[in-house]
């Protein structure tokens, strides 16, 4: 009997030293383990990771917009995804006016801030900007002279300009000329980051904006700063605009 115990002993320790077998190569982490990125496991997915094709963006802004406060946005404006690598986005504001109208270098989407209501059967939006009539006009519709108020012209595809020309006030006659306000100063922007502050002549029919060649841009904005008041109305009004 003892030399049986002996062998079942030997026998004993034997195995006890012999190592356990290998975990297969390949097999995951255990429940509760973190994944590689260093993420925890979780129904649905991993945490931190967003589903194919979603872009999550800063509240208020769009993909690829600029947010409210930031640099390059207005203080009442938004801004739009521009058309074209290495352009700014365009500014624009809730409630603005858009129309097509040809603007001397092909097509543009002629948007405005604001526009005055009809009166007299006459109706006063950006689209009077590009029919090439001295008798129509685009007149802002806000309270007091329209200071800040806008219109941009915007491409789709990046056009050279070289030269601004406006027909300045509301051309139709000498009388309702003087009547409404003129633009005394244009802020104007473009989308390759051009800006420069101008002043204009107060005098009916085409004039040319006092600027150096554009170059290849998606889109130009006018800005009101000041204006010359008219004799009679609030409202600052242009005719037409021709790019070239």
């Amino acid at each position: 009997m003892k030399t049986i115990g002996r062998v079942w002993l030997a026998s004993a320790l034997l195995l006890a030293c012999i190592p356990a077998p290998a975990t297969a190569e390949g097999t995951g982490p255990s429940p509760g383990q973190p994944d590689a990125a260093g993420s925890q496991a979780t129904s649905g997915g991993a945490t931190g990771q967003q589903p194919p094709g979603r872009i999550d963006a800063p509240d208020g802004t769009a993909p690829g917009g600029t947010a409210p406060g930031a640099a390059g946005a207005t203080r009442e404006s938004s801004t739009e995804t521009a058309t074209g690598t290495g352009h700014l986005p365009r500014p624009w504001r809730v409630g603005e006016s858009c129309s097509s109208g040809d603007v001397g270098v092909g097509e543009a989407r002629i948007c405005v801030s604001s526009v005055l209501d009809p009166q007299f059967g006459n109706r006063y939006g950006g689209g009077n900007l590009g029919d090439r009539k001295m008798r129509t006009a685009w007149v802002e519709g806000v309270s007091g002279n329209g200071i800040g108020e806008f219109v941009t012209l915007a491409f789709d595809r990046p056009v050279p300009v070289s030269r601004i020309e406006i027909a300045n006030g509301y051309n139709k006659s000498p009388s309702i000329f003087r009547k409404n306000a003129r633009v005394r100063e244009f802020t104007v922007a473009a989308s390759n980051g051009f800006t420069r502050r101008i002043r204009l002549s107060d005098k009916r029919g085409w004039q040319t904006l006092n600027l150096p060649p554009l170059g290849a841009v998606t889109w130009i904005m006018l800005k009101v700063e000041s204006v010359y008041p008219g004799i009679k109305y609030t409202d600052t009004a242009v005719s037409e605009i021709a790019l070239q």
